[in-house]
């Protein structure tokens, strides 16, 4: 999309009206009438819809629709190669570990957690062809490597981040094959 304003006009129409016509017409029912909330109608769909505290499976459209926007609105700056992309990241990092204490509000923990790995998918694929080369050496041995560590130390954070960046590496070295 060339234009800012038309690509959140869009992503606003493919993910927030879902969000709003499935927690207003689908979840908030089944919260109120089923009991498993003791909100009134109303008070539901204004906290856990509209603020996002309780939108059940939902929060995820909200998630993916401000990760989206705000990688796009910053697209010029992260598009130069250097300081921008590396500081971008950084930020990522540091929203990502301090998300875990963040409030739920409006999905701002999701948003901080998620946006690093929006981020990484965009650089990734920005490297498409470099990346390929890079995995064909050997990288899958490594990410496999590290998901097996992961799998016997625990609920380590940092070790965590590594695994899931590991797993997206694993799964793109299967890509590169399956489209062989």
């Amino acid at each position: 999309y060339k234009c800012i304003g038309i690509f959140i006009i869009k992503k606003a129409y493919r993910l927030m009206l879902p969000y709003f016509l499935w927690g207003i017409f689908l979840v908030t029912p089944i919260m109120v009438l089923m009991g498993f909330t003791d909100l009134s109608w109303f008070r539901y769909v204004e906290e856990g819809i509209f603020l996002c505290q309780n939108s059940r499976h939902l929060w995820f459209l909200w998630t993916l629709f401000f990760v989206s926007v705000i990688v796009r609105v910053l697209q010029p700056l992260l598009d130069r190669w250097g300081i921008y992309r590396v500081s971008f990241l950084i930020v990522c990092l540091v929203l990502w570990r301090l998300s875990w204490s963040m409030p739920a509000l409006f999905c701002i923990n999701s948003i901080a957690r998620y946006m690093l790995w929006y981020y990484l998918g965009y650089w990734f694929d920005s490297f498409r062809e470099n990346q390929k080369i890079f995995v064909k050496k050997g990288f899958p041995v490594i990410c496999l490597f590290v998901i097996l560590t992961y799998l016997q130390t625990g609920n380590n954070l940092w070790v965590g981040l590594a695994a899931g960046f590991a797993g997206i590496m694993l799964i793109y070295y299967f890509s590169i094959l399956a489209d062989k």
